[in-house]
């Protein structure tokens, strides 16, 4: 019998990150009533003034636009369903969990797209599920700074990627009312990476990977995540 005295519920409330993509939300702890109660925001509507990390000191801005070599499609792997969404009708779907990342990675002349499907963002946390789609599109500038071994086939650099349109597609499903697809419009941010790329001579597949070892722009998580591509023609 908990009688009609008010129980006073100490709540604290903090910033938190989605286990899938990194995505940012809020969490809420709640203390001294009969049990304990830990909330998660589902989806947090978006920061409309993300801190955008200034350059790295160590980093090394080039002025290569994205190399011939590195034209065209690379893939998060040879199993990886690269028509999940097409940038120019919107048309999107979800990609069958088939144990490949789902992700590409695309240059055209001095443009690059990226885009990342995640499904169970939220994993392990409450009983309403939320998949993602995100989307950006802008200019990318390289320096090469090592040709590992001096073969020609391995290459170390960094490479800046300056977003003018970036988006995100949010499916909330299990929950009721809620269950919806939300297109939502993202702030562009730069961001900067380092890159590794090996042709096809290097004795694997052609691939480029983009480690992620400078501070992160807002939405950068979703690639750091699967940050290796192969290509695919």
């Amino acid at each position: 019998d908990l009688g009609s005295e008010p129980i006073v519920l100490p709540i604290q409330l903090q910033e938190a990150h989605h286990p899938v993509g990194g995505l940012r939300t809020l969490s809420m702890s709640a203390s001294g009533g009969p049990v304990p109660l830990d909330l998660t925001l589902l989806l947090m509507p978006p920061l409309a003034n993300p801190p955008q990390p200034a350059q790295p000191a160590d980093f090394v801005l080039g002025t290569d636009l994205p190399y011939q070599e590195l034209q065209g499609q690379f893939v998060g792997a040879q199993g990886t369903d690269a028509t999940f969404f097409d940038p120019t009708t919107g048309a999107f779907h979800f990609p069958e969990l088939n144990g490949s990342p789902h992700s590409w990675l695309r240059f055209n002349g001095a443009r690059y797209e990226v885009a990342i499907a995640l499904q169970n963002v939220n994993y392990f946390e409450g009983v309403c599920k939320l998949d993602v789609i995100f989307y950006e599109t802008g200019e990318a500038l390289f320096a090469i700074l090592e040709d590992v071994g001096g073969q020609g086939n391995h290459f170390v650099g960094h490479t800046r990627f300056a977003a003018d349109h970036a988006l995100m597609i949010a499916r909330i499903r299990n929950c009721d009312d809620d269950d919806g697809d939300y297109g939502i419009e993202l702030v562009p941010q730069t961001s900067y990476y380092r890159f590794i790329y090996y042709t096809a001579a290097s004795g694997g597949s052609e691939r480029i990977e983009l480690p992620c070892n400078f501070p992160e722009s807002e939405y950068q998580s979703f690639i750091c995540g699967d940050n290796s591509f192969v290509r695919r023609d």
